[in-house]
């Protein structure tokens, strides 16, 4: 399968969903797959493009410069402390070669990481190592929600990461950035459909993380604020869609100013 090709196949599950979210009012084997834009419903009263939503994609750089990391965001920045504190500790922890240190933070917002972890961490592991069984200290406690530690034989090898798993908000500057870039092209997609439709969806939710300590991931969690919040576009409507399975996919039709008059579809 091509790059296209699967990027056609993703693009056609996405909208399935987005019809299965409208109980009915839209029916996926009505509409055509192509291009610009991507969906037209056989009778041409509808056209459907689909853009994906990176967070990071449209959002400054506001990281320090040794942080420097996609888009800057407060999770990728947490991630880089709490990678760099592993790897502190690592360094003090005899036969780390031989050990897979799985840490799961906590949400991007928590406390500062506490100069007293890496010891706290050290310890925690070693004590895991000899078969205790170690309740996370407070110190701890305000960083991690789980350490799990495996001693890993015979391989020569270690597994150090920060694996991340948190609801990450959408934001609602690059969602309005994403809109402004496919602006331009709906005049041309007029000339396919008489209303034409935004659909921005999101990440679908992973699990991450090994056995029990697993949790779900997402990218592009739906809040208050993206459903109230006026944007600005030429589509007649703009939608987005979470894809976490997890809480179950939410749809939600964005605040655009002035819907057109052209939009005669039914409402979801």
């Amino acid at each position: 399968m091509t790059k296209e090709e699967a990027k056609k196949k993703l693009e056609c599950d996405v909208f399935r969903r987005f019809c299965q979210e409208s109980a009915g009012r839209l029916v996926y084997d009505d509409f055509t797959c192509c291009e610009r834009p991507d969906f037209v419903r056989k009778d041409r009263s509808l056209g459907v493009e689909l853009v994906a939503y990176h967070r990071d994609a449209s959002e400054k750089q506001q990281s320090a410069p040794d942080e420097k990391r996609q888009g800057g965001s407060n999770l990728r920045r947490r991630e880089v402390q709490l990678e760099r504190l592993l790897d502190e500790a690592k360094s003090l922890t005899l036969n780390s070669s031989r050990l897979a240190v799985y840490a799961f933070p906590q949400r991007p917002n928590a406390d500062p990481i506490p100069g007293s972890a890496k010891d706290e961490l050290v310890r925690f592991i070693s004590g895991r190592t000899q078969g205790k069984r170690l309740e996370i200290p407070p110190t701890l406690a305000t960083v991690f929600d789980a350490i799990t530690v495996y001693q890993i034989q015979p391989y020569e090898m270690s597994n150090w990461q920060v694996v991340s798993a948190d609801r990450v908000d959408v934001s609602i500057p690059a969602i309005q950035a994403r809109l402004k870039e496919k602006d331009s092209l709906v005049p041309q997609y007029r000339n396919r459909a008489r209303a034409i439709w935004l659909l921005i969806y999101g990440s679908q939710g992973v699990l991450v993380g090994p056995g029990d300590n697993g949790r779900w991931s997402t990218c592009g969690h739906v809040t208050r604020d993206l459903e109230t919040a006026p944007f600005s576009s030429s589509f007649d409507r703009v939608y987005y869609l979470d894809q976490d399975i997890h809480d179950g996919r939410k749809c939600v039709r964005l605040n655009i100013a002035g819907d057109h008059a052209a939009d005669d579809s039914p409402a979801l």
